[in-house]
């Protein structure tokens, strides 16, 4: 993974992360795809689900990566025309208009492309390449940093898994977390208590 530390973008903040990624996609089936959805501060939760980006890759037929992060269908505050540009210089097919404008309004989104941003990496890119890539949209574009907090879907074996890496911390369940399925860069969020974490009451 050292493409994830000399990448000025990024740095060596980023490796826990990347190699719970690197472990998803390399562990789990190739039917299944690899999902995640940030939490953070800079991000504002909907009733309608907004909120943080989601991020998923699944492996193509040729051995490449098709990755989606999620638009203004989907991230709440909306991104604005200056990030619909950084995305599409990235190398993502970005939501337009029937006009091939952008679509900043998920509304006015034209019938010719995905409500979500689009990229296919083939010729067989390395998982430490595809996950820089994902890594460096998240930063430069959603703003993400070590506040960020993750969510891998809703299967108990995998987070189980995750939490045996030793990356990330794994908090304790809350109503919205209720099987404890949320992990975060070790140390950041001192507020949560963390899973396993031996209290006054015990272990929660």
């Amino acid at each position: 993974m050292k493409r994830i530390v000399d990448n000025p973008l990024l740095g060596e903040q980023w490796l826990p992360l990347a190699r719970v990624i690197r472990f998803i996609i390399k562990e789990r089936p190739t039917d299944k795809n690899f999902y995640m959805r940030l939490y953070g501060p800079q991000f504002e939760e909907m009733d309608d689900n907004r909120g943080g980006p989601i991020v998923t890759v699944s492996r193509t037929y040729d051995g490449g990566f098709d990755v989606t992060m999620g638009a203004n269908e989907d991230v709440n505050p909306p991104l604005d025309l200056s990030q619909f540009k950084m995305m599409e210089f990235l190398g993502f097919d970005v939501p337009k208009t029937n006009n091939n404008k952008f679509a900043i309004n998920p509304l006015k989104q034209g019938s010719k492309t995905e409500p979500y941003f689009n990229a296919m990496l083939r010729k067989s890119p390395s998982i430490p390449k595809t996950i820089e890539f994902i890594l460096v949209a998240l930063v430069c574009v959603y703003g993400c940093d070590e506040e960020a907090q993750f969510f891998f879907g809703h299967n108990i074996e995998l987070a189980i898994a995750i939490h045996k890496l030793d990356e990330l911390d794994r908090y304790k369940a809350w109503p919205g977390n209720l099987k404890a399925e949320v992990f975060g860069f070790k140390g950041v969020h001192t507020n949560l208590d963390l899973f396993g974490q031996r209290t006054k009451y015990g272990e929660n």
